[in-house]
């Protein structure tokens, strides 16, 4: 999964009381998220008949096949002028995050690649006072009891003083015909790793700064989304991609994602003392 171009609509509606704002300067109009994306896909055996072909037919089982972690580097104006309205670090703050319980849903072949239709996950974005290592790679994973595998990591959901910025969930959409997927994508091989492109919606469920993205502006065929993103990736340490490999990942990519601030105003983060609150819960499988 790669954030590579995220529309959405930020509302005006702010956190307010003693709060960090991050001004946009009174900018208004499109933003470039950029990022970095970690994350490990797996192809499950029940997908494919015994001659190795993908049986193009439901094998989602519940096991959790694709999941991963993000860093936000920087919040750019995409007018043109490319201006830098954000960078990581920038007064102590960074918004890391990490997704989980995406399902392998259908694979079918697709040329000499793959489609593969994935079903359920979540995305969760922190906000902390320092950035995460991806060399940790799964061995940054704590095991926290809670029957998630991959929903804790170490420098993401443990920083002292960190705080859940916004809790997203995968929505249908990309397959007009089938409401079960929340994800479609294309590998160009035939095998995972391998690198390709992908299409998914998110709605907003929780978190500080759900205010400020839950909009439901985005028209599917299963009712209104708050976020749209189209994304590429590639292997983790090949050439022109991660080299050398960054942990042991599958997939590596450094996309922008692509924003619309429809009036002036600031994302205002909250300030790292005041987030102890209660936006730690955690969304569990259907």
């Amino acid at each position: 999964m790669k954030l590579t171009k995220l529309s959405l609509l930020i509302g005006a509606s702010l956190m307010a009381g003693n709060a960090m704002a991050f001004s946009l300067g009174g900018y208004q109009g499109p933003v470039k998220i950029k990022y970095s994306n970690w994350e490990n896909l797996i192809l499950p055996a029940d997908c494919f008949n015994a001659n190795g072909e993908p049986t193009g037919t439901a094998c989602n089982d519940g096991d959790e096949d694709n999941y991963g972690i993000v860093a936000i580097t920087s919040i750019e104006s995409d007018d043109g002028n490319n201006l830098n309205l954000w960078s990581a670090g920038d007064n102590g703050e960074f918004l890391t995050g990490l997704f989980y319980n995406l399902d392998v849903y259908k694979i079918t072949t697709s040329g000499t690649g793959l489609n593969v239709e994935l079903t359920g996950g979540f995305l969760d974005i922190y906000l902390n006072s320092s950035g995460v290592s991806a060399n940790q790679g799964t061995g940054g994973y704590i095991a926290d009891g809670d029957g998630i595998a991959h929903n804790d990591y170490n420098g993401i959901t443990n920083v002292v003083g960190g705080s859940l910025f916004l809790a997203l969930q995968f929505a249908s959409g990309v397959n007009p015909l089938d409401g079960t997927v929340t994800i479609d994508a294309n590998l160009d091989g035939s095998t995972s790793p391998s690198s390709g492109d992908g299409a998914f919606y998110l709605d907003v469920i929780g978190g500080s700064h759900a205010a400020t993205f839950d909009n439901s502006l985005l028209p599917t065929a299963f009712g209104n989304r708050d976020m749209f993103a189209q994304n590429d990736f590639c292997v983790n340490g090949t050439v022109g991609c991660a080299y050398p490999a960054q942990g042991n990942w599958d997939l590596v990519s450094e996309d922008p994602v692509r924003a619309y601030v429809p009036e002036p105003g600031s994302l205002a983060l909250l300030g790292l003392g005041l987030m102890g609150m209660g936006f730690a819960s955690r969304r569990r499988k259907a």
